[in-house]
């Protein structure tokens, strides 16, 4: 009895290996794969404008987009008919410009200032999706979800700030005041100890559509949704006491990317870019 339960285990066990022989002949049979380079653009956030008039002051904002390139390689792989797995080495240049102006309301006043912000930021990023393939008409399609680390090689701030004074009793004679623009390296040397620099690493899910035009073209579009902080510390005097609490400030670390991939060979199995579909 034991010698027959042992031969039915040992067959179950043949046969399950069989099984997964034969499916991975299936699926290595039905896998292509394709290399592409990819050249495109990205950019952060949609153009915004607020105006808000608070304690006498009118403050307004702007905040554009910083539109850079995006270029890489990438590498694709076709299996099971309407699945495919990417990976991709992509440079990318992001960031935002923004401008704010503050101008005092109150009678006999003509002053304003004004600033200028320029964030720039340059990063390597590893998008890895996993993508359904479908056909709209002609077209090949997908849709894909993924994750994109990035490793930030550096980010810049440029600012620069303008007094704007009338020359009238109300400022004493008191002329623009202009200075150079001011950079900042935002992973350099602290200025305090304290202060925290963003991460030189950021992960980012990566959402995602793109379409084959032609034999050898690929459009894509996607969204990249990540978080990034560089934290400050302020600090507290009293008379008796101090004390210190650390400010969080937000860095924009998420992208909309629009890019052309050329694909340098063709499918040649049967999978969703056969006509026989």
């Amino acid at each position: 009895m034991c010698k027959l339960e042992f031969r039915d285990i040992k067959l179950n066990k043949l046969k399950l290996l069989a099984g997964i022989l034969v499916f991975s002949q299936i699926t290595m049979a039905q896998t292509v794969s394709t290399f592409g380079l990819e050249l495109g653009i990205s950019f952060s956030q949609f153009p915004t404008n607020n105006k808000i008039t608070q304690g006498g002051i009118a403050f307004t904002s702007k905040t554009n987009p910083l539109i850079g390139p995006l270029f890489g390689i990438s590498k694709d792989w076709t299996f099971l008919k309407h699945y495919n797995f990417t990976s991709s080495i992509q440079y990318q240049m992001a960031g935002t410009k923004s401008y704010h102006r503050d101008q005092n309301l109150s009678v006999g006043t003509t002053g304003y200032g004004e600033s200028w912000e320029k964030l720039r930021i340059h990063k390597i990023c590893v998008p890895l999706t996993l993508g359904y393939l479908f056909k709209i008409g002609e077209l090949k399609s997908s849709f894909y979800l993924g994750v994109r680390p990035n490793i930030w090689l550096s980010a810049n701030v440029d600012f620069k700030y303008h007094d704007h004074f009338s020359i009238d009793s109300s400022y004493g004679g008191v002329p623009d005041y202009y200075p150079e623009t001011v950079r900042t390296n935002l992973f350099s040397a602290n200025k305090n100890k304290y202060d925290k620099p963003p991460k030189r690493i950021v992960f980012q899910l990566v959402f995602g559509f793109s379409s084959s035009i032609g034999q050898h073209i690929r459009i894509n579009l996607c969204y990249n949704i990540g978080k990034n902080y560089s934290t400050s510390t302020q600090f507290i005097i009293g008379m008796h006491s101090s004390y210190s609490y650390p400010v969080k400030e937000s860095i924009i670390s998420s992208d909309y990317i629009i890019n052309v991939q050329y694909i340098f060979n063709r499918p040649k199995s049967k999978n969703i870019n056969s006509k026989n579909e």
